[in-house]
Order: C-alpha cells, then sequence, then structure tokens
C-alpha cells in the first residue's frame, strides 16, 4: 500500500494502482485494507493528492476487486 502511495506522490497513477492492488491481494482481511487506504489520505493530501483523484484511484480499485459490482 505505501509503495502505492509513493506512486501516487509522484503522479504516476497507473504504477500506484498496480502497487494498491498487489497490496489488496496480500491481504487476508480485505476491510482492513480498505479502513487503511480510506485512512491514508490524510497523509497523501499534503503532496498535492486531491479528494477527487484518490476517491478515483478507490473507485478503479473497487472496479478492478469486484468486477461484478462496476457500475
Amino acid at each position: 500500500m505505501n509503495l502505492g502511495h509513493v506512486y501516487m506522490a509522484e503522479g504516476d497513477t497507473e504504477k500506484a494502482l498496480f502497487n494498491y492492488m498487489r497490496s489488496f491481494l496480500a491481504f487476508s482481511n480485505k476491510d482492513i485494507f480498505w479502513e487503511g487506504m480510506k485512512d491514508d489520505f490524510q497523509y497523501l493530501k499534503q503532496y498535492g493528492i486531491t479528494q477527487q483523484k484518490y476517491e478515483l484511484i478507490l473507485k478503479k480499485m473497487t472496479q478492478e476487486s469486484f468486477p461484478e459490482n462496476a457500475s
């Protein structure tokens, strides 16, 4: 997850998404992963990551993790 955050801060959303997905797959408790992602925004915004951009990444994560729920 942290490596994904580094790539987000660098502006590389493709690599960020890739590493977020690797982290997601490694977590046995997916609720803890999502909680961590939501909690970590407070640290990312200091690097210029907007709420809108972060929510877009979370949405892409959800679509890739649960394609049957994508809208």
